[in-house]
């Protein structure tokens, strides 16, 4: 495991995104420490033991027992591969990648760097994310623009192939943000 660490620099456009996705993924790997299994199932009394998301409905916020959900991830523990451990992350990845593209284009810059390869690249990763984690290319012929970063191309033959943990894995959107970060601030 490469365990370096690596700043992280992004442009002020995406301040937002960075700690609630840290938050997220620690959270989802936390839950996954027999640990931290152990705390909960043990050590938590069945009157607290329960997570609640609230709702704008009085009455209604949705309430989750702890000491199952960590059941339901001790039985993915035990397969191979962990499907429900892949699915979040990859759910989490999509909805980041999302957001991202969202903050970027809202923040005006999206028009003034529409024909780069890595915002073409990054567009082309948002709207796959967006199709059930799969390519989706309106003109199935060719792309308007290159879509590229780094060593990774996007062409028309992967329509319909899978985004996220396939041709782009959990730990490329930060490093994505990073070099459109790097684009922005030096022009």
């Amino acid at each position: 495991m490469d365990k370096k660490l690596r700043p992280v620099k992004l442009n002020k456009i995406f301040d937002d995104i960075l700690d609630p996705y840290r938050i997220c993924l620690l959270g989802i790997m936390s839950l996954h420490d027999p640990r931290v299994q152990e705390h909960f199932l043990k050590d938590i009394s069945d009157d607290f033991a329960v997570a609640s998301i609230i709702s704008s409905f009085p009455g209604e916020n949705i309430n989750f027992p702890i000491k199952d959900v960590i059941k339901i991830i001790q039985s993915d523990q035990k397969k191979s591969p962990q499907s429900l451990t892949q699915k979040a992350f990859i759910t989490l990845t999509r909805i980041f990648v999302i957001y991202s593209y969202n903050i970027f284009e809202e923040s005006g810059l999206l028009k003034t760097y529409w024909k780069e390869p890595i915002i073409q690249f990054f567009y082309h990763i948002r709207n796959g994310c967006a199709h059930n984690n799969r390519f989706y290319f309106k003109n199935k012929k060719k792309l308007e623009f290159p879509a590229e970063w780094k060593r990774k191309n996007i062409t028309i033959s992967l329509e319909g192939k899978t985004v996220i943990n396939d041709f782009f894995k959990d730990g490329d959107l930060i490093h994505l943000l990073q070099d459109i970060s790097n684009l922005i601030n030096t022009q």
